[in-house]
């Protein structure tokens, strides 16, 4: 996988089907949008109505797994508005209310390496994909032939859909407020020089004049 994608995958965390559909049935179901109807079952005896609607457990694997009067390429994509809409409804609350199931439910279901040290990061991971829009890659015709695929546009399309990720956009700065202006400084009296003159004034006034 690292070397289909060009990108390192470290770990891995793997989900047992029956154990999926025991996981959305301790969420309480979820809800999905179902565009046309969908046949299933080994003999085509069940039926998924068009419409909007909670699926079980069973129900939602069905969802995810029938190819009947479809093909893979259908499939896939009901696939990701299943996984998407797992990810959008499993909301702090209801996981608290089903807490003992979902451990249950996880603890038979999921078998993974990720180490412990990196569960925080995790958590941190699940609250971000619950406030942004999923996007997905696929690799299908006719940008992909399944029968011989083109090895250098996966890994390419794939380093073009990573440096594509949306950003929040930034917020203009405010302008700083300018101070009010100052009226120019006048220039300092010099005041040597006027009391110079004012005493000499006063000399010239008070002293009485020399007889002749």
């Amino acid at each position: 996988m690292s070397d289909i994608l060009g990108i390192p995958v470290r770990y891995y965390a793997m989900v047992d089907m029956a154990g999926f559909a025991e996981m959305i049935d301790a969420m309480g179901g979820v809800k999905i949008t179902i565009n046309e109807p969908i046949v299933y079952g080994k003999y085509n005896e069940g039926l998924l109505p068009a419409g909007t609607r909670k699926l079980s457990g069973a129900e939602a694997l069905w969802y995810g797994r029938s190819r009947t009067n479809s093909d893979d390429y259908v499939r896939m994509g009901r696939q990701k508005c299943l996984l998407n809409a797992v990810a959008q409804q499993a909301d702090p609350v209801t996981l608290l209310n089903s807490f003992e199931r979902l451990a249950a439910a996880t603890k038979r279901a999921i078998s993974t390496d990720i180490p412990q040290d990196l569960l925080p990061a995790l958590v941190d991971l699940g609250q971000k994909v619950k406030g942004t829009h999923i996007r997905s890659l696929q690799f299908v015709p006719p940008l992909i032939s399944t029968a011989d695929p083109d090895w250098n546009l996966i890994r390419d399309k794939v380093a073009d859909a990573l440096e594509d990720r949306p950003t929040a956009p930034s917020r203009p700065r405010p302008s700083p407020a300018r101070p009010p202006a100052r009226p120019p400084a006048r220039p300092p009296a010099r005041r040597g020089r006027s009391h110079s003159t004012r005493s000499a004034a006063s000399n010239s006034v008070t002293k009485p004049s020399t007889p002749l």
